[in-house]
């Protein structure tokens, strides 16, 4: 059935590129859709890799406190090392000096 009348034809075009456009709109419901579910899955992604760092940030400031205590743990056997070797050099040339008398 032809419509004869201009305005019926210009009407019915209109409705056909609505229901085109329908489907169109669909379409796109369905690709944000499956794009927020990428996004989410990113998120959850994030947020794992956020607790694996914490584990990461925390392990390196307890080797950091190691290093700290460490350094000067070094420093206090430097300075008893020294001491030792003073008396050491002491007690040797006291015992030197001993022999030397005999």
């Amino acid at each position: 059935m032809e419509p004869e009348n201009l305005t019926v034809r210009v009407l019915m075009d209109i409705r056909e590129e609505m229901r085109g456009m329908r489907g169109d709109l669909s379409g796109l419901r369905e690709d944000v859709n499956g794009l927020r579910e990428d996004v989410n899955g990113l998120h959850e992604e994030q947020l794992r890799t956020n607790e694996r760092l914490a584990v990461v940030e925390t392990a390196l400031v307890d080797i950091g406190g190691q290093l700290r205590f460490l350094g000067r743990a070094s420093g206090v056997a430097r300075v008893a090392r020294r001491r030792h070797d003073e008396r050491l050099d002491d007690l040797e040339r006291r015992v030197t000096d001993l022999e030397r008398q005999r």
